[in-house]
């Protein structure tokens, strides 16, 4: 290509070389001899030579220019590779090609949360997943208020859970720090039913908290608070509808019960401290844990150093050792004895059971020799007798007692009836849905 450009610079200079060389001796020629006329016709001459000549060379210039970007065009076509397909496959592997159907997965690091409590419409909803531990509640979308109390395993508090779009009242049951693991299961078990079972009748656990220390199990909030306190401030005048509503809240702890062991689980320390109100009086079984610290009055300390509702428990549960008291597991029949126990609490205005007897007395003359039984609430219902002989079925020995299912079925016939003006069978369909003892197996 540069020789190319050489002679054409040759050529032109060549040329304009010629022109000059040519017009010269023409031009000194006619000096010579004097004529004007004709100098004028050789300047003439030579200036159009020049300009052929100039304007030839610049043809060729622009023709070669040509020809040459010709000559130097990409040509994309001598970046492809000339191997055959067979030979090398040039397919990325599939991880390094994106895909809308395969997006790139992000990782995230799980980052403790930081208790910061603020506005609650700033505030991330509780994460909640359900598995088989159960529900998991964001600690930092938890807020303490206040104490309400403690038990075994450390404090009870009154707290707020902020989620979207605002905020609601709970109660959270704290683990204490230096708990065993021993104790950290007791403690996650204890909720294992109102965290499993849904029911209007029974306490609701929202979630769990066990990604750090401390474990909490967060509760719903009861805004009237346990039975027992509620009924002992209020100034009954035991008209037909405050009846009404007894006997309605008889059936609701009945069917809270029955619900639990319809599904195998049992409550530890079943009485009316232990139901709870909600804002329309509705009632739910259920156990914070702080019975022994609100009515201490209600519990002994067993020889395993435990606090036990000695005057709501069967006999069959409770035992001596080395002059001591001693306590078993609960059972469903020793948990029917209990619920006797406690609808005679809200037949007598929260009274406390055998107000007459010591705990000593209590435990020789109700556990040891089960000659003393309570007796029959004051409050006149309908069928006043036949409420009496439900409770009564709660307390015979465990493979003649009533089942929770049979208490809840009795009562609700007893509740539809007192509404009624006559019932000319009433007595017949009595006696069918009474329990059988006879037939009677032992349940556990």
């Amino acid at each position: 290509m540069k020789s190319r450009h050489g002679y054409v610079l040759l050529l032109l200079a060549g040329g304009i070389f010629l022109s000059v060389s040519e017009g010269a001796p023409l031009l000194y020629h006619h000096k010579s001899g004097g004529n004007t006329g004709d100098t004028l016709s050789v300047s003439l001459y030579l200036s159009l030579v020049v300009s052929l000549t100039a304007l030839v060379a610049l043809v060729v210039l622009l023709v070669n220019c040509v020809t040459c970007c010709k000559e130097r065009e990409i040509n994309f076509k001598e970046f492809e590779d000339h191997f055959d397909n067979d030979e090398i496959d040039f397919t990325p592997p599939a991880e390094d090609t994106p895909s809308m159907q395969s997006p790139a997965e992000v990782y995230t690091l799980a980052v403790s949360p930081v208790a910061l409590p603020g506005p609650p419409h700033l505030q991330p909803p509780p994460r909640i997943a359900e598995g088989s531990t159960g529900f998991q509640v964001a600690r930092h979308s938890l807020s303490y208020i206040q104490e309400i109390g403690n038990g075994w395993f450390g404090q009870v508090l009154l707290s707020e859970i902020y989620t979207d779009p605002g905020g609601a009242r709970v109660v959270v049951k704290e683990l204490k720090a230096n708990a065993s693991a021993k104790e950290q299961n007791d403690f996650l078990q204890q909720g294992d039913p109102y965290r499993v079972l849904q029911h209007p009748n029974i306490l609701q656990c929202l979630g769990q908290c066990v990604e750090a220390i401390p474990f909490l199990l967060v509760f719903e909030y009861c805004e009237m608070g346990d039975l027992r306190g509620y009924l002992s401030q209020q100034d009954w005048m035991f008209r037909n509808a405050e009846l009404l509503q007894l006997q309605r809240m008889a059936c609701e702890i009945a069917a809270g019960v029955t619900h639990l062991h319809k599904h195998n689980f049992l409550h530890s320390d079943l009485a009316l401290r232990n139901c709870y109100l909600t804002a329309d009086l509705t009632v739910k079984v259920g156990d914070y844990g702080i019975g022994p610290y609100r009515y201490k009055e209600d519990y002994i300390i067993t020889e395993d150093d435990v606090f036990a509702p000695l005057r709501w428990l069967a006999p069959e549960l409770v035992g001596e050792r080395h002059g001591g008291v001693i306590t078993m597991e609960q059972t469903k029949p020793s948990n029917v004895w209990a619920l006797g126990v406690t609808l005679w609490e809200l037949f007598e205005s929260s009274a406390q059971p055998y107000p007459h007897l010591s705990d000593r007395e209590v435990l020789n003359h109700v556990i040891k020799d089960q000659q003393v039984k309570l007796f029959k609430p004051q409050l006149e219902l309908p069928y006043s007798d036949r409420w009496y002989e439900v409770l009564q079925f709660c307390w015979l020995s465990p493979d003649k007692r009533a089942t929770a299912e049979e208490v809840h079925r009795l009562l609700i016939y007893l509740r539809m009836q007192g509404q009624k003006d006559i019932e000319e069978d009433f007595e017949q369909r009595w006696d069918a849905l009474k329990p059988n003892p006879s037939t009677r197996q032992t349940t556990c």
